[in-house]
């Protein structure tokens, strides 16, 4: 038995560090591409004050030409944000999210407005959903791998110590 527990142990130790740095790293890097994803969409909601400050300024002028292409290319560029967060999500849970939709006239902007909101509000909550529980998830195994880390290993050392025991009492 002395000679069996730390092999065991030891094996244990090997097959519970794969386990750690496959399952676990796994996970921390969908974490991380879901706080890369949603730093870019920082990025491109910053930029909405550049939209709006456009859109101020041209309100001297002819508003029914300026406007609307502004806005297009506010909505553009807030959909391209919006992709980056789809795109790190799994596909199952985009169910309900409002497609992209593009809009033409100015009198459009409201609706679409709405839409967008909407998209971004479902969008998000799926994103700081799915973040909590893979936090959730590596908390929890990590707890587990630290449990069988200490289980292990005093199997490991229980065993070494009974094989010296042994060898102790089997000498002459």
């Amino acid at each position: 038995m002395g000679e069996f527990l730390p092999v065991v142990g030891t094996t244990g130790l090997l097959g519970l560090w794969l386990y750690q740095t496959s399952n676990i790293a796994k996970q921390l890097a969908e974490l991380q591409r879901l706080d890369v994803a949603y730093s870019a969409f920082q990025t491109y909601q910053s930029n909405n004050a550049l939209f709006n400050s456009l859109i101020n300024l041209s309100e001297k002028q002819d508003t029914d030409e300026v406007v609307p292409k502004i806005r297009n290319l506010q909505f553009t560029n807030y959909e391209y944000a919006l992709r980056e967060i789809e795109k790190v999500l799994p596909p199952e849970s985009l169910k309900g999210v409002p497609p992209a939709t593009q809009y033409t006239s100015l009198a459009e902007i409201t609706p679409r407005m709405k839409e967008i909101q909407i998209r971004l509000q479902k969008l998000q909550e799926l994103l700081f959903e799915r973040q909590k529980t893979i936090k959730a998830n590596v908390d929890h195994e990590n707890k587990t791998y630290i449990i069988w880390y200490i289980v292990l290993s005093g199997v490991a050392i229980i065993g070494a110590a009974l094989n010296a025991i042994g060898k102790v009492v089997d000498s002459p």
